[in-house]
């Protein structure tokens, strides 16, 4: 966007290029507006509003005269048009409040918040003939708003579109408040999200009945909450019809419910993946119910998990006994290390070392390392045989050296 600021006598007028390069100039308006008609859109020539923006009226049929604004210090509402097809406003780039795309029966793409980089909350939903929803691009950040109350709500819902077969064009997204994808019954696959790392609050993807595979989630590792107002962190999985697949969510290893001081209670982390009747690839989750149920976190907080009626295979126990994937670099230097060990395949790179490793029996379900496997400077260390399954060491390179006592290497047959 390029600004070129006219200085003449006694006003000042500011001029930029939209995103089609017209060059407009700039004008802000103050409080809030509603547009509840065609005639007051197209009257419309705001670049900036400091209040809130209501779109909402029965002979609306597009929103052209908004290409050129750039901010919004409140919500903005485009909701209940009945002959809005289309939504495009490419040039909003900053937005205070939240998003509310609701009830828009016409509507069949949502495009174009390409300069959107933050929003307070997005809401899509009830918009029975939208069919795809792309074009934010920019969008980094999700946030929740809150009630008069000071209580949190809102977050990255998308819902009750019943057309809606393909989320795109979020690839920038990397953190939201409570994300909601739900009763979007046309809906097939998600993996538009390939840039989302943490999520506060609740992470839901439920009644979607076409639904089939979760995956683009790859970077999403964590569910947290905030101190003394989301204390109760989620993850639902529920009532997918046509689900088979949680592959998406395998780097997700960390959910935590706050402890608050005063008056004194510990978090609450819930897990519920129910009704799923086709859902039988679940073993992405092993990582996240060793941490969970091992404690790891530190963290004094009360665990509720509930994996029932889901296809066979995808129960707590059947997810227990999956191998354990362990991703990137892992070093063992200690015998305690090694024997805390429980991975069945490391994508990176395996070191081990360590002046008291003598056993390395705990390895003895290793098939897969991905990297380099270097067993090196373990003075104490005799054997090998323990590695007898391992099949595969991906690109990597097998380096065994300075192992004073090491007699065999037969394990590597």
């Amino acid at each position: 966007m390029k600004t070129l600021i006219l200085l003449s006598i006694g006003f000042t007028m500011a001029f930029f290029e939209d995103a089609h390069g017209k060059q407009v100039v700039d004008q802000v308006c103050t409080g809030d507006v509603t547009l509840s008609s065609q005639a007051e859109v197209d009257a419309f020539n705001c670049t900036e509003l400091t209040g809130r923006l209501v779109i909402s009226g029965p002979d609306i049929t597009n929103l052209n005269t908004l290409s050129s604004l750039r901010k919004v210090g409140g919500n903005l509402s485009i909701s209940d048009n009945p002959n809005l097809e289309t939504l495009d406003l490419p040039a909003l780039d900053t937005l205070n409040g939240g998003l509310s795309i609701e009830n828009n029966p016409a509507l069949l793409t949502v495009t174009g918040f390409s300069s959107l980089v933050y929003a307070g909350s997005i809401s899509i939903g009830g918009n029975p003939k939208l069919v795809s929803i792309s074009g934010f691009n920019s969008l980094q950040r999700v946030s929740l708003l809150q009630d008069m109350g000071g209580l949190p709500y809102g977050g990255f819902q998308i819902g009750l579109n019943d057309a809606l077969t393909n989320i795109q064009g979020f690839g920038a997204l990397r953190s939201s408040g409570n994300f909601r994808i739900g009763s979007n019954r046309s809906l097939l696959a998600l993996d538009g999200f390939p840039a989302l790392e943490g999520v506060t609050g609740e992470f839901s993807i439920s009644n979607n009945e076409s639904l089939k595979t979760i995956n683009g989630f790859n970077k999403f590792r964590s569910i947290t909450g905030i101190p003394r107002l989301i204390t109760t962190v989620s993850l639902l999985i529920q009532n997918n019809a046509s689900l088979e697949s949680l592959d998406g969510l395998s780097s997700l290893n960390f959910m935590s419910g706050p402890v608050q001081a005063w008056p004194p209670s510990s978090g609450t982390v819930v897990v519920n993946i129910t009704g799923n009747p086709k859902l039988t690839q679940c073993c992405s989750l092993r990582n996240l119910l060793d941490v969970l149920l091992g404690d790891s976190s530190g963290l004094p907080q009360t665990v509720l998990i509930n994996i029932s009626e889901n296809g066979g295979g995808c129960t707590r126990e059947d997810i227990l006994n999956c191998e354990k994937i362990c991703n990137g670099d892992v070093t063992l230097s200690s015998q305690a290390e090694v024997d805390a060990f429980n991975c069945t395949e490391v994508t990176g790179n395996l070191t081990i070392s360590g002046n008291d490793i003598t056993d390395l029996s705990s390895l003895s379900s290793l098939t897969r390392v991905g990297g380099n496997l270097t067993i090196s400077d373990n003075p104490n260390l005799t054997s090998l045989d323990d590695l007898s399954v391992l099949e595969d060491l991906g690109d990597g390179i097998l380096s065994i050296t300075r192992n004073a006592n090491l007699s065999s290497i037969s394990g590597f047959n």
